[in-house]
Order: C-alpha cells, then sequence, then structure tokens
C-alpha cells in the first residue's frame, strides 16, 4: 500500500492507496480542491466538514450531468453482421471448397511440392466475400500472377493463414 498526501481546502490529509495508484489519488484530490477553492473565493466561510460535502456534492452533480447527457445522446448502430462467406452454397459445396482450400495450402506449405490450382468455384463470384486485404479487387481476376495463382487463390490463402494464427492465439 502507498500513502499520498494530498490538499483540500488548505489542509493536508494523508490518504492511503493501492500501489501505482498515486497520481490518480492525488488527481482526483485535485479536482475536489478546485471546488473547495471555488466556495472559498465566493467568500463562504464554512467549517471543513461542511466544505467537503459541498465539494462532494457539486462533483456528484456535474457527473450525474454528465451522466444524463451520456443516456440522451444516439448510440451508435449496431455492427452490420460479418459477411457470410459461403452465402448461396449448400453445405456440401461450401464443405468441399473448404477441403480443397485446405488441401492447396498444405501444398504450398510442403517444401518443393508443386502447387496445383485450385478448382474452380461452383457457385457465382458475387456470392463471395472480398477480403479485407484485397480493397480494390472487388472481383476476382482469373488471370494468374507470376506465382501462377490467381488473386482469388490468393486471398484463399491469406484468409487460411488468418484463421490458423487466431486458432493458434485461441490455443485451439
Amino acid at each position: 500500500m502507498a500513502e499520498v498526501n494530498v490538499t483540500i481546502g488548505g489542509r493536508g490529509y494523508p490518504i492511503v492507496c493501492d500501489d501505482g495508484q498515486e497520481e490518480r489519488v492525488a488527481a482526483l484530490a485535485g479536482r475536489i480542491d478546485a471546488e473547495a477553492r471555488a466556495f472559498s473565493t465566493a467568500g463562504a466561510s464554512l467549517p471543513e466538514a461542511r466544505l467537503l460535502l459541498m465539494s462532494a456534492l457539486m462533483i456528484a452533480d456535474k457527473l450525474d450531468e454528465a451522466e444524463a447527457r451520456l443516456a440522451a445522446a444516439p448510440q451508435p448502430a449496431p455492427a452490420a453482421p460479418p459477411e457470410d462467406l459461403f452465402s448461396g452454397l449448400s453445405a456440401q459445396d461450401a464443405a468441399a471448397r473448404v477441403e480443397a482450400a485446405a488441401k492447396r495450402i498444405s501444398a504450398l506449405a510442403a517444401p518443393g511440392a508443386a502447387a496445383a490450382p485450385l478448382p474452380a468455384p461452383s457457385a457465382p463470384a458475387e456470392a463471395e466475400a472480398d477480403d479485407t486485404d484485397d480493397p480494390g479487387d472487388a472481383e476476382p481476376d482469373p488471370e494468374p500472377d507470376e506465382s501462377g495463382m490467381t488473386p482469388e487463390q490468393m486471398r484463399l490463402i491469406r484468409r487460411e493463414r488468418r484463421r490458423q494464427r487466431i486458432s493458434a492465439r485461441n490455443g485451439e
């Protein structure tokens, strides 16, 4: 436990707090002292207990007003649910696509293995969600790049790697 000496209304008070909380306690005491000084500069000559009570009431009033403004503030709209990557596909087709992607990734991960192209999707390209890594690539480009993979194949690989990183972080 730590001890902080604070001054409120011209009088010092030793305050015990958790270690590391000394600055926060001093800052909070500074806010109380500011309220107490406001009464003193207004010409009020109050006993110590009354000065502390009035300061606490002023701070409680400010807190109440802030909470009321927060409650009255418009709430942000809920976030849209993430786009379903397999909308429009049957469960069997979705499972086949995931399995094909997993095999492709495994083939790429194997040292010296030649990568086989992914099978063509069984659903229209517009049913797929565009990967966030390629915001400008709204439609899959069928042309392979210098690695021999299409942008759609690269997105699937990035998506799988991201899924694996998340699983590893979560201990799955």
